[in-house]
């Protein structure tokens, strides 16, 4: 998916994987990424998933920033089966709820 954000630095746009969790949408970065800052700022994204001809996006709302210790292991577990293990960089992850 794509994760768009702004902040007084401006707009930033980066892809990143993604998993479902219980009607929300996951996903890792870095925590001093300029996409954490602008989330941490404004608490706001618009996330877009799908091909240029097929795509949802979505305007939500930062539901948390989870520090590595506390992230649930089968979600931490799906996760790195489609990128990284988030679990074995510095990080936090972003939990964004779908309305």
């Amino acid at each position: 998916m794509w994760v768009s954000t702004g902040g007084r630095s401006g707009p930033h746009l980066i892809p990143v994987a993604f998993v479902g969790d219980d009607g929300a949408i996951v996903t890792a970065t870095g925590e001093s990424s300029r996409t954490v800052r602008n989330l941490r700022e404004t608490g706001r994204a618009r996330v877009a998933v799908g091909t240029t001809s097929d795509v949802v996006m979505v305007d939500t709302t930062l539901a948390g920033l989870v520090p590595v210790p506390e992230i649930a292991t089968d979600v931490a577990d799906r996760f790195a089966a489609v990128s990284h293990d988030p679990r074995q960089l510095p990080g936090e992850w972003l939990s964004e709820p779908v309305d």
